[in-house]
């Protein structure tokens, strides 16, 4: 795993406590195939296709991308993750919760159209 499967089994588990929701070992064995579909496409034997997590709505797939992404180990050869959103606050909010998840203040950098014209067009802020 590229990501240890304890530490985002516990992240994910604190976040769903601390959002008032119950868990269940149903719900784990959902959090390990997202974990184990994350892993897979970042990893070096990846197919070019789009995988189908197959979970419900509510079985904490954005939060297990916010915990991913936050826990991941990023070198500097590393491409990066890009995620896509329908809304800026969505995007403000994705970058905000792996910035303090991760510890790291810039891990995760929301761009678009509400940034000012010149941050925009500033695309080294994405490759860094």
């Amino acid at each position: 795993m590229i990501v240890d499967t304890a530490a985002f089994l516990n992240a994910m588990q604190a976040k769903w406590d601390g959002y008032g929701n119950v868990y269940s070992p149903e719900l784990r064995h959902v959090w390990l195939q997202i974990l184990a579909t994350l892993d897979y496409q970042a990893g070096p034997d990846a197919l070019d296709v789009w995988p189908i997590i197959p979970c419900e709505l509510g079985s904490g797939e954005t939060t297990a991308a916010k915990v991913w992404c936050a826990g991941k180990p990023f070198d500097e050869n590393h491409p990066g993750v890009l995620i896509v959103v329908r809304t800026k606050d969505q995007a403000d909010e994705y970058a905000r919760d792996i910035n303090d998840w991760s510890g790291v203040p810039c891990m995760a950098f929301a761009h678009h159209s509400g940034l000012p014209l010149a941050d925009r067009q500033n695309l080294d802020v994405l490759a860094s």
